[in-house]
């Protein structure tokens, strides 16, 4: 029996895309000019291309802006800029703290999510959502990433469930669901219904839909 939720939260409760974008134009606004907005965001698109939905190291991205623009930014380190800007762009999904507040009346939530423990924090008070979550486990306070199978034995640990007594439910294949997979918990991928897969894994397109499948 079902007794608890694990998600995933950039891309499956917050809309990674949106604040991310909203990051690239911060930083670009703080140290560029441009006098054409379609060179802007002809930068801006390449950026969210090279962020790889934030699965590659940050400082490929830099690399990449001084190799293709010659835009060569005054950050010594990404990785630290970027923990320091993106949370304050969050924005949660649509209509996902009504889902949450309606799954959270029948099952115990968690969050298992990769980041660091301070910035993957400030997302969720951000998304105004903490009162919605159990227990929130991150890869920077355990120090190993998903799919490390001890971030989800600790989310499954502080929610007082076996790992059988859980799903997992997020987007991205490499880490959320197959260290999921690897544990034997269920795991609903969040992903386009026609995104093509070799196997049969249940998907949604939103949280919103567990409310008619669970």
């Amino acid at each position: 029996m079902i007794k608890g939720i694990l998600f995933d939260f950039d891309d499956t409760i917050g809309n990674r895309c949106l604040y991310t974008y909203q990051t690239f134009e911060e930083l670009l606004d703080t140290y560029c000019t441009f006098a054409d907005p379609y060179q802007r965001e002809t930068v801006l698109q390449d950026l969210m291309l090279w962020d790889m939905k934030g699965n590659y190291r940050k400082n490929f991205i830099l690399e990449n802006l001084k190799k293709k623009y010659h835009l060569p930014l005054p950050i010594a380190d990404f990785n630290e800029w970027w923990n320091n800007h993106q949370s304050k762009h969050t924005i949660a999904f649509d209509g996902i703290e009504e889902d949450l507040a309606a799954l959270h009346q029948k099952y115990k939530l968690a969050l298992c999510t990769n980041g660091t423990n301070e910035a993957q924090r400030d997302k969720v008070q951000r998304a105004h959502l903490g009162d919605y979550f159990d227990a929130i486990v991150t890869s920077g306070e355990l120090g190993h990433k998903k799919p490390a199978p001890d971030v989800y034995v600790e989310a499954c640990k502080q929610l007082g469930l076996e790992t059988n007594e859980v799903i997992f439910v997020g987007d991205t294949f490499s880490t959320d669901i197959l260290g999921a997979h690897r544990l034997g918990i269920p795991a609903i991928w969040v992903i386009r219904k026609d995104w093509p897969c070799s196997l049969d894994i249940p998907r949604i397109e939103s949280v919103h839909e567990l409310l008619d499948i669970l």
